[in-house]
């Protein structure tokens, strides 16, 4: 989970790091939605599409996963070096 605070900074609070197969992948990440909707109320998914159509057809499968959570589905553009780098200078 992120969060970003008044002063523009953000906060990452909770990290799941596990060595999954896909189906318990799915499980977890509707569980955590679950449990953080529960726990924080207004909270927005973000997911971010793989370019192809294996990354259109993942994207589908977690929207209709997620059905009754705000979701919403970023295509990944750029290179992951540069992400990276923009992302730490906002912490």
């Amino acid at each position: 989970m992120i969060g970003k605070r008044k002063c523009g900074r953000y906060v990452i609070a909770d990290v799941i790091n596990r060595r999954m197969n896909a189906s318990d992948v799915r499980q977890t990440v509707f569980n955590t939605a679950k449990i953080d909707k529960a726990s924080y109320k207004n909270v927005k998914i973000r997911l971010s599409q793989d370019p192809g159509q294996a990354g259109k057809d993942q994207s589908e499968q977690y929207i209709k996963l997620l059905s009754g959570f705000s979701v919403t589905v970023e295509r990944e553009s750029g290179s992951k070096e540069l992400k990276k780098m923009l992302f730490f200078r906002c912490m």
